[in-house]
């Protein structure tokens, strides 16, 4: 069952009436290691000078120090426009990118450790639809399926003994894995406006270079551009045999498909409607309606899902002109929570509701992976905070807010990475779903 947390932070010297003391675990397993990241399908990376190593939720090592580096995957990134689906050192999908410590050749191995994508010198992507991407030397490119087994994209520096039979002065990119489907676009300067035609692998032109901005597939389905008589930009959707299933009527774009549902937007702000989701027909199934300072209408490239993306099946709206900024939560029945509202009576479950009367309010938001993350701090000047996290959809727990930082619930360990103070000692580690300690990093020596 996926659960959803919201985290939120009271900055400040708090008043902690009726939260508990941090708690340590029994078995508790100290960790040799200056720095931690968060715990990512079951395991976790952990630094000690320059080395890297990896640990399960028991704090052993499942790959020890010198075997492998893995800081060339330290930063975090979005996988998907629209979704919000956080990358995260060490395992994503069954998947994880290694250093060879010694020659800074990277590779790609699973959860047994085996390597599916040989060491090689170059700088490792994620695409969509599970297709690694390696820029190697020379300028090449080669791909991989998610199993390791190597893909050939054609590329216009290709020899002509490797490339097919495909239109001089094209260059291609993958659109979509599961029905072989590219982009392909013209590689040089000709003074008209770049389009994008869809192709098959073998270079075939599914669609004639029409298409002025295109997205990957999702769901069989791909958001792309063109102009109308009027030379106006007008967005739509084709499947993966070019066919339009969606009317190019759009003045901004839709979001990518998720649980068969896109997000669209008017072009209006006269009309009683802000945001709806539509069908993989392009039919209206629920109308959000116009809310007082909410978030821009659609901006191209997708600016506008950094305030309003799916998640898990759900719509999640940002309000940022507020403050505090208000995040408003929508399922598939147009039913909403606000999530602040939520925070705020948790806070003052624990006896802390008299922090917003002191001038503490709703900071930074986040929300990825069904996960809600809030920081409550004081306008005047921040100090050491207090944290805590709560199943605000399954009510199944509630952790209290003593910790100065909380990141990144893992669902597969159970295990969130914290920093709390005891004893004017500050500790850092992993807590489980109650709040305990189960691992903790080792304080170096001053000596």
């Amino acid at each position: 069952m996926k659960k959803n947390f919201l985290i939120l932070g009271l900055i400040g010297q708090c008043a902690l009436a009726q939260v508990p003391a941090i708690q340590f675990s029994p078995t508790l397993k100290t960790i040799d290691a200056d720095a931690l990241a968060p715990f990512s399908e079951g395991y976790a990376v952990v630094v000690k000078g320059a080395s890297h190593a990896m640990i399960d939720t028991k704090g052993s090592f499942f790959i020890p120090y010198n075997k492998y580096q893995f800081g060339g995957t330290f930063k975090e990134e979005y996988w998907s426009k629209g979704s919000l689906k956080k990358y995260r050192v060490g395992f994503n999908n069954g998947r994880c990118f290694v250093v060879n410590p010694k020659s800074g050749d990277i590779g790609m191995m699973d959860r047994t450790q085996k390597l599916l994508v040989p060491f090689q010198h170059g700088a490792p992507y994620i695409l969509d639809n599970y297709i690694l991407k390696m820029e190697l030397q020379g300028g090449r490119k080669q791909h991989y399926l998610w199993d390791g087994t190597p893909l050939f994209v054609p590329q216009g520096q290709d020899s002509e003994a490797q490339q097919p039979k495909l239109p001089r002065g094209f260059s291609y990119q993958t659109a979509d894995i599961e029905s072989k489907r590219l982009w392909a676009f013209e590689n040089y300067y000709t003074g008209r406006t770049m389009t994008y035609a869809l192709t098959d692998y073998s270079g075939r032109f599914i669609t004639e270079p029409i298409f002025e901005e295109i997205n990957p597939f999702s769901e069989g389905l791909a958001v792309v551009m063109k102009r109308n008589e009027f030379k106006e930009e007008k967005w739509g959707v084709i499947d993966t045999n070019g066919k339009t299933v969606i009317d190019f009527i759009y003045s901004f774009p839709p979001s990518d498909f998720h649980d068969g549902l896109s997000i669209v937007t008017p072009n209006s702000y006269d009309l009683d409607l802000r945001y709806a989701f539509i069908n993989r027909a392009g039919e209206v199934v629920l109308k959000i309606k116009n809310v007082e300072k909410g978030p821009e209408v659609g901006h191209r490239y997708y600016g506008w899902t950094n305030n309003l993306f799916f998640s898990d099946g759900r719509l999640l709206l940002r309000k940022p002109k507020y403050d505090p900024p208000h995040l408003l939560l929508y399922d598939k029945t147009g039913k909403s929570i606000d999530l602040e509202e939520v925070a705020k009576n948790e806070i003052k479950k624990w006896g802390l509701g008299n922090a917003f009367k002191q001038g503490y309010g709703v900071g930074t938001l986040n929300y990825q992976d069904g996960i809600l993350y809030y920081s409550i701090f004081s306008p005047i000047s921040l100090h050491d905070g207090c944290t805590g996290m709560i199943d605000i959809l399954n009510g199944e727990f509630s952790l209290p807010p003593i910790y100065s930082s909380l990141r990144d619930f893992d669902p597969i360990s159970g295990l969130t990475l914290a920093k709390a103070k005891t004893k004017g000692k500050e500790i850092e580690g992993y807590i489980n779903t109650k709040g305990v300690f189960e691992i903790v990093k080792g304080v170096a020596s001053k000596w």
